[in-house]
């Protein structure tokens, strides 16, 4: 009896608590996963931040054409009658900046020209009217199409006279073109006139029939019919 009171009287030894262990075990894996889990989601910000500063990087060079300007007169230089932007943003679904490539002088070199006078000089002579010398401004854009970026590229250009008589006389020559030996024989070119300024557009792989010459040319149109009467011109065909 004895015996037996004591084996049953045993003092108690200390069990583990379940519940405290599975509490633990779910902190535990919890913690894990959410160290394991939190560089993921700081990566996943990081892509796609970078692919939200690359997406407007390509929309800004998809929805950019630039506008050159020489002002070749002394006086100062007004951009008030610049339309080249107009015309260019609202063609530029279809029509993109000219790639010129990083490592060619070619645009530098068309830019010395302009100011050098290097165009007006030859329609001078061969047209025999220094008028063309008293274009006070030149502003201008060099684009391609969309979907043919490999041709050489289509000028875009306003040429601004001081004197509107000036900008007529010019004008007049050009229409004369047929009486002219011109130096220029592989050039399309599309003449418009109104008030003191002549818009050219010009190009080696297009003739002025072609799609692309004439859709140029109906958005200049568009652009300054409002402001009035104005003329047309184009050759070679």
């Amino acid at each position: 009896m004895i015996l037996a009171t004591n084996l049953f009287n045993k003092p108690k030894t200390k069990g583990i608590d379940f519940k405290k262990v599975s509490v633990g075990v779910l902190c535990f894996l919890c913690i894990s996963c959410k160290k394991e889990t939190q560089p993921d989601k700081i990566q996943e910000q990081v892509v796609n931040q970078k692919r939200i500063v690359q997406e407007k990087t390509v929309i800004k060079e998809q929805d950019s054409i630039r506008v050159f300007r020489v002002f070749l007169s002394k006086e100062e230089p007004q951009d008030k009658n610049e339309k080249i932007s107009v015309i260019t943003k609202k063609i530029q679904a279809q029509f993109v900046e000219y790639p010129f490539e990083s490592t060619s002088k070619e645009l530098e070199e068309s830019i010395e020209k302009r100011k050098e006078k290097s165009f007006l000089k030859t329609l001078a002579r061969d047209f025999k009217n220094k008028d063309f010398l008293e274009v006070s401004s030149v502003h201008y854009s060099y684009i391609v199409p969309e979907d043919n970026k490999g041709s050489s590229y289509i000028s875009v250009e306003q040429w601004d006279f001081k004197d509107l008589q000036k900008a007529k006389s010019c004008f007049e020559s050009l229409k004369k073109y047929e009486e002219v030996e011109i130096y220029f024989k592989t050039i399309n070119w599309i003449w418009v006139h109104q008030d003191n300024t002549i818009y050219l557009v010009f190009a080696l792989d297009y003739q002025v029939t072609a799609k692309e010459m004439q859709r140029i040319k109906q958005e200049i149109i568009n652009v300054i019919k409002p402001s009035g009467e104005y003329q047309t011109i184009q050759f070679y065909e």
